[in-house]
């Protein structure tokens, strides 16, 4: 099953329950309407909910691949997480290491 997100420019956004799942979290902790987060507004408001739904799904979305009988699962890779914000894999990157390093140094409490 898939949610559908408007986006502003009339685009719709295809998104897995896990994927709307975790849009949804970064939102509401930002305190965001859910479309902002699609927006191409740079606010830090904005930008910080944006890289925070995509280390999250880079953190915990996970898929099967099986190679030679044995299977491993691997983290979403960083173009995937990329193509639904409309972004390249470099920005996925950056964005992970930037909430890592917020996390690291208490500037963002997750509690």
């Amino acid at each position: 099953m898939k949610n559908y997100f408007q986006i502003p420019g009339n685009t719709i956004h295809n998104l897995t329950p896990e994927e709307s799942w975790f849009i949804t979290k970064a939102c509401s902790f930002y305190g965001l309407p859910e479309n902002d987060i699609f927006s191409k507004k740079q606010t830090r408001k904005i930008s910080y909910a944006r890289q925070y739904a995509m280390y999250l799904m880079r953190k915990h979305i996970r898929f099967e691949r099986v190679i030679k009988g044995d299977v491993e699962w691997k983290p979403i890779p960083f173009e995937s997480i990329g193509n639904i914000f409309e972004k390249d894999h470099a920005t996925v990157m950056h964005a992970c290491r930037q909430v890592r390093d917020r996390i690291d140094c208490k500037q963002l409490k997750l509690d």
